[in-house]
């Protein structure tokens, strides 16, 4: 089906605008949910279609990083509106089934089919009635991959800009419902003065866990209500109840917000305003429509939490009481670095800290039923600058429950990550003793700034470079193979990495005879702390 239109007058009444059509685009009827098959083919899909056949997905197939985590949430949020499973037992009957009930779909249409309505008069999809007409913006507010007003942190030339302004830059309904869904998990820049808009204010990793289809993938994220309650006793969330999500004014409590209210909060006032075109390509998916979205109403959250919020699908990093994101806010590094952070909880008594795993980890690894199911971790996280997104990425970790309950898997783990951050530290004061000369004689803030441009030349690169190798060691554990083994391999690579990038940085030095010996103090340095932290095993055996 495609998004109908009816003709009508033009009306303005109050603070409602109307434009001259009537425009519907039902999201349960309409093709907006882009998937790929678990044979590697592709379809786009209604609520409806893909409900019936979600068993027979792999996983989603959005354009941009962000969307597949944003609409996973939604249909986690839909099954508590209809009705979650209420014990545990329940839940892994639930995912025992294989499949979506067609109850679900059933009660789904039956009770809320008005609810899915993008341009519906009385209740458009997430989205607000009536708004304020002067908070009309472009559409490529809500796209982070486009600059936007002030945002800044994007380069783009001044036609691009340029265009931007004009309003050239339009999506369908079908993008235009994912990206409303986005928008709700991430922070939204602009508006002078105003919070982020995320609902707790902070700009967290979202940890989800994903199985070998999409109806895995959506029942693996849902909590059964008895273990909602058990969060609800800490006055952190709503008592379980099921009914569409409700829209909050003022400060709220996080105990008056249920599951499906939080997952689905909206971080800021949005309404589409479509225009009918002819057959134009959407800026975002390729696809043709006869209906764009290039302005949108964008205003202020109308609601603020006053005290954090239980998010099952974000971890905890709290110091003195103290709540800290686990967020890669402001570095633009892989997600890999955090991976420890993802799954394990830690208190440590003496600094008053304690990092909590999310807890929808909690949950499966309470399940009898976990070792039935081939489960990884599905990552989404923001690099953010003064609550501008300047990157958005989705990642993929190999999980198995062993790495948990095995206090030998979890010191290998965790050494992966501290040794690969002790030697960017390392490299680091090699790059200086071999870059850096004494008589240079640089004063306290030009040594810091050259300093730092030394570690911006290899700091991203080298944590993206070595990821592929933390996923592969990852699987190599969670098939149960030598983890001593496994241990030294890393050792003897990691070794070998941080040679090559000091090679990388300092191959000029080595073409100026002049610059041999100052480079010598860098190598040298190098190579006794990597015997000495990384291949002792080998100097062991060669003194044996």
């Amino acid at each position: 089906m495609v998004a109908m239109k009816t003709a009508n007058k033009t009306q303005t009444k109050g603070s409602e605008m109307q434009t001259t059509d009537d425009f519907s685009f039902n999201l349960l009827d309409n093709p907006w949910l882009p998937v790929v098959t678990l044979k590697g083919e592709k379809e786009f899909l209604s609520v409806n279609e893909f409900l019936n056949k979600a068993h027979e997905f792999e996983r989603f197939d959005f354009p941009l990083p962000g969307l597949e985590t944003a609409v996973i949430r939604f249909f986690v949020a839909l099954v508590h509106i209809v009705g979650a499973p209420e014990t545990l037992k329940d839940w892994e009957n639930s995912l025992l089934a294989g499949k979506f009930d067609k109850k679900f779909s059933k009660d789904l249409n039956e009770q809320y089919y008005d609810k899915f309505d993008l341009f519906s008069k009385t209740e458009p999809f997430m989205q607000e009635k009536k708004i304020d007409e002067k908070f009309i913006k472009p559409l490529s507010k809500l796209i982070d991959e486009f600059p936007s007003g002030n945002n800044s942190v994007h380069f783009a030339t001044k036609e691009l800009k340029s265009n931007i302004t004009k309003d050239v830059i339009g999506v369908a309904p079908a993008i235009a419902a994912t990206l409303i869904l986005y928008s709700q998990m991430t922070p939204r820049s602009g508006l002078g003065g105003f919070l982020s808009g995320v609902i707790n204010a902070k700009t967290p990793y979202y940890i989800l866990l994903q199985g070998k289809n999409l109806f895995e993938s959506i029942t693996l994220n849902v909590l059964h209500n008895q273990g909602l309650q058990s969060i609800a006793d800490n006055a952190t969330i709503g008592i379980p109840k099921d009914g569409w999500i409700k829209i909050f004014k003022g400060n709220v409590l996080p105990n008056k917000i249920r599951i499906q209210d939080g997952l689905l909060w909206s971080s800021r006032i949005i309404k589409l305003i479509p225009q009918k075109v002819a057959d134009l390509e959407c800026s975002i998916s390729g696809r043709k429509s006869s209906i764009l979205i290039r302005k949108i109403f964008y205003s202020p959250q109308q609601a603020q939490v006053t005290a954090r919020w239980e998010d099952p699908f974000n971890g905890l990093n709290q110091i003195k009481n103290e709540v800290k994101k686990i967020s890669p806010n402001g570095k633009n590094l892989p997600a890999w670095k955090d991976y420890p952070a993802f799954i394990f909880s830690e208190r440590n008594e003496e600094k008053k800290s304690s990092i909590l795993r999310p807890k929808i980890l909690e949950r499966v690894l309470n399940s009898k039923q976990r070792q039935k199911f081939s489960i990884k971790l599905f990552v989404f996280g923001v690099s953010t600058k003064q609550d501008k997104v300047f990157q958005a990425s989705e990642y993929t970790f190999p999980f198995n429950p062993n790495f948990i309950e095995s206090e030998e898997i979890k010191t290998v783990i965790k050494y992966f990550v501290v040794e690969t951050s002790q030697f960017e530290s390392v490299l680091k004061t090699a790059l200086i003793k071999s870059l850096i000369k004494k008589s240079d004689n640089l004063n306290g803030d030009r040594k810091r700034k050259v300093i730092s441009n030394i570690t911006n030349l290899f700091q991203s690169a080298y944590w993206y470079e070595i990821g592929s190798n933390f996923e592969e060691s990852l699987n190599r554990l969670s098939d149960k193979e030598d983890s001593n083994l496994i241990l030294i391999e890393w050792r003897e690579m990691l070794a070998e990495h941080v040679r090559k990038a000091f090679r990388n940085h300092t191959e000029k030095l080595i073409a100026n005879p002049k610059n041999l010996k100052q480079y010598e103090n860098g190598r040298k340095y190098l190579e006794r702390m990597i015997y000495a932290k990384l291949l002792f095993h080998k100097k062991n055996k060669e003194n044996k």
